[in-house]
């Protein structure tokens, strides 16, 4: 099986931010052409989470009495899904999914498919256990985006700046409390702290 040069990080920085929230809570932080598939779902439906993290849609497919299976590359990530949410996930790369031909109702791939070492690859996988008619939600990271520019230019001084105890401090108050703010403004003010801490982390310590 395939993984990603990506793995490792994952399992020392989990996407993870949804325990204990309530359910209105969660539908802030996930897509809402998402949580509009997932709504139009019967109760039969087998929904697929391609890149699992730690369960941030999986919780709502639970809430939602939604059949799930999830599949992350980080041993960790699945790990703490699985205990929060009883549903079955597995340690998988999207590259070749443990899963038979035409299965799932729902593909999920969020933030996904462009971290692979073959994208296409990973596009044609998520298609092959989709069933004919089924419905996938797949969201990438367009290349020049705003997330690569933050990587490469303040990421490279965050980075640096979080190594050194003297200036950590200084992380927090002149980045990160920027960052939290505008997100708290364009969300009208719904947008949670942790929330944004775990994007700055995963947008500027580590390449999209």
């Amino acid at each position: 099986m395939e993984f990603t040069k990506h793995r490792p990080f994952y399992d020392d920085h989990p996407f993870d931010w949804v325990e204990d929230y309530l359910p209105a809570e969660l539908r802030v932080v996930i897509e809402p052409v998402l949580l509009d598939l997932i709504d139009t779902l019967p109760p039969s439906a087998l929904a697929l989470d391609v890149g699992c993290g730690a369960g941030r849609v999986i919780a709502y497919l639970t809430l939602r009495g939604i059949l799930c299976i999830g599949f992350d590359i980080s041993r960790i990530s699945v790990e703490r899904a699985v205990k929060r949410y009883g549903k079955p996930c597995a340690v998988a790369d999207n590259l070749c999914l443990p899963v038979r031909d035409k299965v799932a109702d729902l593909v999920i791939s969020d933030g996904v498919i462009h971290h692979t070492s073959d994208p296409y690859r990973a596009f044609g996988e998520n298609c092959r256990v989709l069933k004919s008619g089924g419905l996938m939600y797949l969201a990438i990271y367009k290349p020049g985006g705003r997330y690569e520019y933050l990587y490469k230019y303040p990421g490279r001084v965050i980075r640096w700046a979080l190594k050194q105890r003297f200036t950590r401090l200084s992380v927090n108050l002149f980045a990160f409390l920027p960052y939290y703010l505008v997100h708290l403004v364009r969300s009208g003010g719904k947008r949670p702290s942790t929330v944004c801490r775990i994007s700055f982390m995963i947008i500027l310590l580590r390449p999209w």
